[in-house]
């Protein structure tokens, strides 16, 4: 592959230079929360408790990053935005998950991150586990009135499990 010669101010790279990542990979917290994670994803899986993704991050990543946490087998199903061909902002990938699992709705829960994204399933008749992300910039007030239930770290769900 060669480079077009536009100018040296426009100069393409071969390949695309890699972001630095959003959280340190391997510092504490970042390991603490994926144990916790991890720990109470195990207990539904062995509750029998069905388990799915609806994500809007690409397939191809999330499962890069449940493989490599050991826990893809737990999941059986991922459902994106971009396969289901809607955003969070409408229950269409909720209402695909529901399908999938096949579980009534009002005993269905989704676990969420992102204010907008409760609000739409809470709206929906879901059940909502608002998760802490330090990223959501929306007060937690706000947050807790769009879920049924608020947690700060993961080793919270053992109050439902």
């Amino acid at each position: 592959l060669r480079r077009p010669k536009l100018g040296l101010e426009h100069q393409l790279p071969l390949r695309p230079r890699r972001l630095p990542p959003r959280h340190p990979p391997h510092g504490s917290h970042h390991q603490s929360r994926k144990k916790k994670t991890v720990n109470s994803e195990y207990r539904m899986k062995n509750k029998g408790i069905k388990m799915c993704i609806a994500t809007a991050t690409d397939k191809y990543l999330v499962e890069k990053a449940l493989e490599r946490n050991g826990i893809l087998g737990y999941f059986s199903e991922i459902f994106t935005c971009t396969l289901v061909g809607a955003s969070k902002d409408t229950p269409k990938i909720y209402d695909e998950a529901l399908c999938h699992l096949g579980t009534p709705r009002e005993k269905t829960v989704v676990f969420e991150d992102a204010l907008f994204a409760m609000k739409t399933a809470f709206s929906a008749g879901y059940q909502v586990v608002g998760i802490k992300d330090v990223s959501e910039k929306a007060s937690e007030d706000e947050i807790r009135k769009s879920c049924s239930m608020y947690i700060t770290e993961y080793s919270e769900l053992s109050k439902i499990l």
